[in-house]
């Protein structure tokens, strides 16, 4: 999959199927991470309210477990782009901000593509204590509705081993 990014830039994702065990297994801790943070926000009375988001204060602002799963899909389902070296851990959050958005939302959307992630949280009740009532979810969470548009020249492009 293609991703076209801002400034004619452009990266090539990898198929979920091409990961290797390892690479799957650092995307499924990273979103156990991040479906417990959303459980645990949801206890805390969070919403999609802005005035609710006081009860979040206090948490690592640098780097959530949401933003981490984020970061991991990228490292893990890039395969090639025109942005030099690529992404690790590291430098993903030296990105530009449209960039990483985009990017992000591409790469978590390959992912949610596979029966892997409904094995690791089949419902959205992970956290609540209660396995009778769903926690509710922040819609910015789950956003990925990025349709992957033609490729560019791919000049300079940095293609993973």
């Amino acid at each position: 999959m293609i991703v076209a990014l801002p400034n004619n830039e452009s990266a090539t994702l990898r198929e979920y199927d091409e990961l290797t065990e390892r690479q799957a297994r650092r995307i499924r801790a990273a979103l156990r991470g991040a479906l417990a943070q959303v459980g645990q926000a949801a206890q805390m009375g969070v919403t999609d309210d802005p005035i609710t988001w006081e009860a979040l204060k206090g948490q690592d602002e640098e780097r959530t477990a949401i933003d981490l799963y984020t970061d991991q899909c990228i490292v893990e389902m890039v395969k090639a782009w025109t942005l030099g070296d690529l992404p690790t851990l590291e430098s993903v959050a030296d990105l530009p901000q449209k960039t990483y958005s985009i990017l992000g939302e591409s790469a978590v959307a390959v992912t949610r593509e596979t029966e892997d992630f409904d094995e690791v949280s089949p419902d959205p009740k992970v956290g609540t204590g209660d396995l009778n009532v769903s926690a509710p979810t922040l819609s910015g969470v789950v956003s990925n509705q990025l349709t992957p548009t033609s490729p560019t020249s791919g000049e300079n492009t940095v293609t993973a081993n």
